[in-house]
């Protein structure tokens, strides 16, 4: 049923010209072997670096270098790819290739891709793609500190041309290494809470908006043809794929406890993030993503926006299940 859900939902975007979250689209790449290869060894360096190479090598994601792509990496799931801007300074690509893995870690490791095909409300959709991000962004600075810290660098000696956040939280999580050691709450306040910031800068409020937005017209078209053809076969198939994909929504409890799984700085889950802590409370897991809305008045038109689809959303859930229940009867 989930297989023929997302089929359905697939084939109603395409038809109202709407994208859906998780679709891949191809780009064109290089064939630079030599580059990669000089990448890996260069990743390679420190044992977290090998470790990740061995995660990627287990799931089956290759490395490829793709000039057209506008962001310095980026995931893709269908191409099981990692695609590194060359553009990018080569002193700075084993930062990017640790951006993108922590990337996969999620898709793989947490599960995210899954998550994000339940019914997660477009604003649970909002903050699950931010965390994603800030998590790889803080993920990017740790690897660069721990690089620096493990073979001796200065950072003072390094020059930047294209990442000078990532490096800028890098440098204050090396000096917490070269002290005392870096510490869960450490990473958390100075890297994960302060990568949300930078989220703006990037324009991933826009692009986690206009994602989280796509699923509302989509679930009312469905909904639609459930609710105004109840007697039809066709309004049948609809009120049951629908149904369906409703009854997944998660409560509240379980998409927290979920939230609480990004902030970590390795690959093993049975090691406690810097949010599986009782000094974070459950208020500041929603408080995190709205760090990245300032007072911009973009970004205060997307947070009324999110709140009207989260309405939206909410009502088409309430009109399916009811619409199920009375079907079904006494």
């Amino acid at each position: 049923m989930a297989k023929k859900f997302k089929s359905l939902l697939l084939s109603f975007a395409a038809a109202a010209g709407l994208a859906f979250a998780g679709t891949d689209q191809v780009q064109s790449q290089t064939n630079d072997t030599t580059g990669i290869s000089n990448l890996r060894a260069d990743f390679s360096r420190t044992q977290t670096g090998r470790d990740l190479l061995g995660m990627l090598d287990v799931v089956g994601i290759s490395v490829v270098f793709d000039s057209t792509i506008a962001d310095a990496g980026e995931c893709r799931d269908a191409a099981k790819q990692i695609a590194i801007n060359p553009r990018i300074p080569e002193s700075e690509r084993s930062v990017v290739l640790a951006h993108e893995t922590r990337h996969i870690y999620q898709r793989y490791g947490l599960r995210s891709g899954e998550w994000e095909e339940t019914a997660i409300t477009p604003g649970q959709f909002f903050s699950l793609r931010h965390y994603q991000e800030a998590d790889a962004f803080a993920f990017g600075a740790f690897f660069w500190a721990e690089r620096m810290h493990e073979l001796g660098q200065n950072p003072d000696s390094i020059r930047i041309k294209s990442l000078s956040s990532t490096f800028a939280i890098a440098k204050d999580l090396l000096q917490e290494m070269q002290g005392d050691g870096l510490t869960k709450d450490e990473y958390r306040e100075k890297a994960f809470i302060r990568a949300f910031y930078d989220l703006n800068d990037l324009g991933y409020n826009e692009r986690h908006y206009l994602l989280a937005g796509t699923r509302v017209p989509i679930m009312e078209q469905l909904a639609g043809e459930a609710l105004g053809n109840p007697g039809s076969e066709f309004g049948q198939q609809m009120l049951e794929v629908t149904h369906h994909y409703m009854s997944t929504m998660p409560d509240s409890a379980k998409f927290e406890n979920y939230l609480r799984l990004f902030g970590g700085t390795s690959q093993d889950l049975s090691e406690a993030t810097c949010l599986q802590t009782d000094s974070v409370p459950t208020k500041n897991l929603y408080l995190y993503p709205a760090l990245a809305l300032g007072p911009a008045a973009l970004d205060s038109e997307i947070s009324d926006d999110l709140k009207s689809l989260d309405d939206r959303f909410l009502k088409t859930r309430r009109d399916i299940m009811a619409l199920s229940a009375r079907k079904a009867g006494p």
